[in-house]
């Protein structure tokens, strides 16, 4: 009976044990696989943010580019201008003309660097068509999103005022010596905004670098954010499936243990069994007693707690 009730609580023993290193076992892997899928997921938005930057540079020198060759266009109107004055009264009629179509064209290339340019076509798509969304890349599409909302255009506006001033012709060119010259000519041969049709004008009030990283690299900074925040939790992630590493190891020591006392005590049962067959027949009664085995359990028993509350304990306070 004593020794029935030994194997009961050797039972008992072995099976916490080995419930203590399935549960280690399940967290280590539960925080391991979580952490690679973390990174994964990190690597593929690092690729997602290159090309996101890559694009969004390309549009910011675009810009760029565009804002320094209309300035080249505005001073070669203003030069062509200056010597149309200088000249004008010993010019022929059709000099005159020829003087006019070279600063007309000048300002025409001019007017289509500016129309050309993000900034103002952002300007006119959100002008009509107020709380649109501007799809710049989408996922569906370029496997990204870079998408200026309404919101965003509109905190931008509230903030510091339009970015786009229209002008009319006067406001425009109106201190040019040529300008009632060119105002008399024929519509079609004026400076014109071919997209409306129209005498207009467009000119970015604030600086072309300022509105494109306002519009376009605020998304590419939030995105490298995300990733940033996405690998700490990878680290720590890594850091705990490390931790429980220590106590899986535990686990382990105890479970070959409680398998070596398991395999100790059924051999003890045997004998045990053994000599009530030999007490029987010779009448003689032998007592032997295992005094290893749950001593050993004890301690396996031991490890495999540590194994579980060591790990959670370095999680939280190492």
């Amino acid at each position: 009976m004593k020794f029935k009730t030994k194997s009961v609580i050797a039972t008992v023993i072995i099976l916490f044990i080995s419930g203590s290193a399935f549960l280690a076992g399940f967290l280590q892997e539960f925080y391991a696989g979580s952490a690679a899928d973390m990174r994964r997921d990190a690597e593929n938005l690092q690729t997602i943010l290159i090309r996101m930057e890559n694009r969004a540079l390309f549009l910011y020198e675009k810009d760029i580019d565009f804002t320094y060759k209309s300035f080249d266009h505005m001073r070669q109107a203003h030069l062509l201008d200056v010597e149309y004055d200088l000249l004008y009264s010993t010019l022929t009629p059709n000099e005159r003309m020829n003087y006019l179509v070279k600063i007309v064209e000048a300002l025409r290339s001019e007017l289509e660097c500016w129309t050309a340019m993000n900034v103002v076509i952002w300007y006119r798509y959100f002008n009509e068509h107020p709380q649109w969304d501007y799809n710049i890349a989408t996922k569906e599409d370029d496997g990204y999103d870079l998408i200026i909302n309404w919101e965003m255009w509109s905190s931008y506006v509230s903030t510091y005022g339009l970015p786009v001033e229209v002008m009319t012709p006067a406001e425009y060119y109106g201190n040019f010596f040529s300008y009632d010259d060119i105002q008399s000519l024929p519509f079609e041969y004026r400076p014109i905004d071919y997209l409306t049709m129209k005498e207009i004008f467009f000119k970015p009030i604030h600086w072309v670098d300022y509105i494109c990283r306002y519009f376009l690299f605020e998304q590419v900074r939030s995105t490298q954010e995300e990733i940033d925040q996405m690998l700490e939790v990878f680290v720590n992630l890594e850091a705990q499936a490390s931790s429980i590493g220590l106590g899986v190891a535990m686990t382990t020591i105890a479970v070959v243990l409680s398998a070596a006392m398991a395999n100790r005590l059924n051999q003890k049962k045997i004998e045990s069994e053994f000599e009530k067959i030999r007490e029987k027949e010779e009448r003689l009664i032998k007592k032997k007693h295992d005094l290893i085995s749950i001593p050993v359990l004890i301690i396996a028993t031991i490890l495999s707690l540590l194994g579980v509350i060591l790990p959670i304990f370095l999680n939280l306070y190492g």
